[in-house]
C-alpha cells in the first residue's frame, strides 16, 4: 500500500466515536444523580416513617411492655408514614423491638429505591436502610405545680365519690412515679415546687427568705380597736377596830351516872323525901377549851368568833316506890303479903357551856380609778407588722371583751397595691398599664422606699368588717349593711382560708413529696385571678 497516507496522523473522524463514548459516560453521570436523589429522598422519608413509628410504639407501652398491640401500633404508623408506591421502592421491611421491656424502642427499616436509569447500566434497586429508636428519658428538669386547694376542691363528682382534692393528691404521686421510673439509673436531676391556692397563697416565708424588705413594717387593716371608759372603784384598804360582843348558851344535857344513894328503906315517900340531900348546881367539870373562827357576814363584815366551851355537871336526888313479896294466891293456899316501900337514888348529868365573844370589823375602802373597756369601733387601724412578719409571736387586744390575742404568722400574703381601672394591658417596653397596677407586676422587685410595690403580711386575726344593724329585715330578725366604709360600733371576723406554704425548686424523695401532697386541705372560696 505504498504511496497512501498513514492513519497515524489522520485525525479526521475521530469526534463520533468520542462523542459516543461521552454520551455513555454522561448518562451514567446524570442517571446516577437522578437515581441517587431519588433514594436519597427516599431514604429521608423512610427515617422520618421509623421515627414516627416507635414514638407511636413507645407511647402505646403499657404495663404489659412492648407487646404485640404496641408493635403493631407501631407498624400502623410506619405503614401511614411511608409509602412504597411513592417513594418508587419496594421489597419494605419495617421491624420494631424492644430489650428492657419497653422503656426504649429500637427499629430498622430498609427498602430497595427502583432506579430509572441506572437500569440500563445493570443497577435496578438501590438498597437504603435507617435505624431509630425512642425512648423514655428525663433530663434535668425543673417542674412546678400550681395546685387549686379551694373549697370546691373537696367536692365529690359523683355520690360518695373520691373528692377532687383526693384525685389531684393521687394524680400528684402518679406523676412522681412516672418521673422516677423514666430518670431511675441516670444523672438526671428534677426538682418540685408547688404553689397552692385558695383566696390567696402562701410564700412568705420564701419572700421573706428572699428578702425581708420585700415586706412592709406597717399596714393599715380593715380592724377594730377597743374603746375604754373611767371607773371609780372602791376597793378594800383595811379592816376597822372592832365592836365587841357576848352572849351564852348551852348545849342539852345528858346523864353520866345514877343509882342508889344508900340501903335506906321508907315507908312513905314524904319520910323517904326528907332525908334526901338538895339537889346540886351546874358546877364545872375540867379546864375550859376555846375557839377562834372568822368569816365575812353578809353584810361584808369581818366576824371573829371566839367560843369558850366549859363542861358542867350536876346531881339530882329522887325516891322511886319498890315493892317486896306478893299479893293472895288463888285456890286453897294462902299467899305472902305485898309490901310497898321507898329508897333514895341519886342521878349526875353533865353539859356544856358556851360562851360567845364577837369582835366585829367593818372594811374600810379607798377611791380607785381605773379604765375598763367598753365597746369596739370597727374601722381601719395601722398596725406595725415589723414583727409580725418574722413569724413571731405578737399580741393584740382585738379578742372578746378586749382580750388580748396572741397570733404569728402562716406565711399567707396580702397582694401589692393595685388601682379600679375598666381594662389592663402589657407590653415589654412599658409593662403594665396603668402601672400603679402592682399586684400585676410579676416582673420588678419592690422599691425599699415605696411600700406600695411590696407584699403585706396576711393578719386575719386582727382583720374585722364593719356593718351597720338594719333593723327588720329577714322575718324581723334583722339584717346587716355592709356599705359603711367609715367606722361601725358593729362588725364581724372577716373569714380567711391561708393554704398549705408554697415551695421552691428542691429535689425531694418519694416520701418527701407524698407528705406535702398529703398535706393539702381544701378550703376557701374559689379564687383563680390571685
Amino acid at each position: 500500500m505504498a504511496g497512501e497516507p498513514s492513519l497515524l496522523g489522520n485525525d479526521q473522524g475521530s469526534l463520533l466515536p468520542m462523542a459516543a463514548v461521552g454520551f455513555v459516560v454522561l448518562a451514567a453521570i446524570v442517571g446516577g444523580g437522578v437515581d441517587l436523589s431519588r433514594a436519597y429522598k427516599a431514604e429521608n422519608r423512610l427515617q422520618a416513617a421509623c421515627d414516627a413509628a416507635v414514638l407511636a410504639g413507645r407511647r402505646a407501652v403499657t404495663v404489659n411492655g412492648f407487646d404485640s398491640a404496641a408493635a403493631a401500633e407501631a407498624s400502623a404508623y410506619f405503614d401511614n408514614n411511608f409509602d412504597p408506591d411513592q417513594q418508587g421502592s419496594r421489597d419494605v421491611v419495617f421491624d420494631a423491638d424492644s430489650e428492657d421491656n419497653g422503656n426504649a424502642v429500637t427499629a430498622t427499616a430498609t427498602a430497595n429505591v427502583e432506579t430509572t436509569i441506572m437500569s440500563v447500566f445493570g443497577y435496578d434497586t438501590i438498597p437504603v436502610s435507617v435505624t431509630c429508636s425512642a425512648s423514655m428519658g428525663v433530663g434535668n428538669s425543673d417542674v412546678i405545680m400550681v395546685l387549686d386547694t379551694t373549697g370546691s376542691m373537696g367536692w365529690t363528682l359523683e355520690r360518695n365519690g373520691p373528692t377532687k382534692l383526693s384525685m389531684l393528691q393521687d394524680a400528684m404521686k402518679a406523676f412522681y412515679d412516672t418521673v422516677a421510673t423514666s430518670t431511675s439509673g441516670t444523672n438526671a436531676r428534677v426538682r418540685y415546687a408547688f404553689v397552692p391556692y385558695s383566696t390567696t397563697v402562701n410564700v412568705g416565708h420564701l419572700l421573706y427568705d428572699l428578702n425581708p424588705g420585700y415586706l412592709v413594717d406597717s399596714r393599715t387593716i380593715q380592724s377594730r380597736e377597743a374603746e375604754y371608759t373611767t371607773v371609780v372603784r372602791h376597793e378594800f384598804d383595811h379592816w376597822a377596830d372592832p365592836v365587841t360582843t357576848t352572849a351564852t348558851g348551852e348545849s342539852s344535857e345528858w346523864i353520866t351516872s345514877e343509882g342508889l344513894l344508900n340501903a335506906s328503906e321508907f315507908s312513905s315517900r314524904n319520910a323517904c323525901t326528907s332525908s334526901l340531900p338538895a339537889n346540886t348546881a351546874w358546877t364545872n367539870s375540867g379546864s375550859s377549851t376555846s375557839e377562834d373562827q372568822t368569816r365575812i357576814n353578809a353584810q361584808g363584815q369581818q366576824v371573829t368568833t371566839t367560843t369558850v366551851t366549859q363542861r358542867q355537871t350536876r346531881t339530882a336526888y329522887t325516891c322511886n316506890q319498890e315493892t317486896r313479896g306478893r299479893g293472895r294466891g288463888r285456890g286453897r293456899g294462902r299467899g305472902r303479903s305485898r309490901t310497898t316501900y321507898y329508897v333514895p337514888y341519886y342521878t349526875t348529868s353533865a353539859r356544856d357551856s358556851f360562851g360567845y365573844t364577837y369582835d366585829t370589823r367593818d372594811p374600810v375602802t379607798v377611791p380607785v380609778t381605773t379604765t375598763e373597756f367598753d365597746h369596739y369601733v370597727y374601722r381601719p387601724v395601722t398596725y406595725d407588722v415589723s414583727t409580725f412578719k418574722t413569724f413571731a409571736s405578737v399580741n393584740t387586744v382585738t379578742g372578746d371583751d378586749g382580750a388580748s390575742v396572741s397570733s404569728t404568722w402562716e406565711g399567707c400574703i396580702e397582694e401589692r397595691r393595685t388601682t379600679p381601672a375598666a381594662s389592663f394591658h402589657y407590653n415589654s417596653v412599658v409593662g403594665i398599664t396603668p402601672v400603679s397596677a402592682r399586684d400585676l407586676d410579676i416582673d420588678s422587685a419592690p422599691t425599699s422606699s415605696d411600700d406600695d410595690s411590696k407584699w403585706a403580711p396576711l393578719w386575719p386575726e386582727v382583720a374585722f368588717y364593719r356593718t351597720s344593724f338594719v333593723s327588720g329585715g329577714n322575718r324581723g330578725r334583722g339584717s346587716y349593711d355592709l356599705s359603711n366604709n367609715g367606722e361601725s360600733l358593729t362588725g364581724g371576723q372577716a373569714p380567711s382560708f391561708c393554704p398549705y406554704r408554697a415551695q421552691t425548686f428542691r429535689t425531694m424523695s418519694e416520701t418527701a413529696f407524698d407528705t406535702y401532697a398529703d398535706s393539702l386541705v381544701a378550703e376557701g372560696n374559689t379564687y383563680h385571678d390571685i
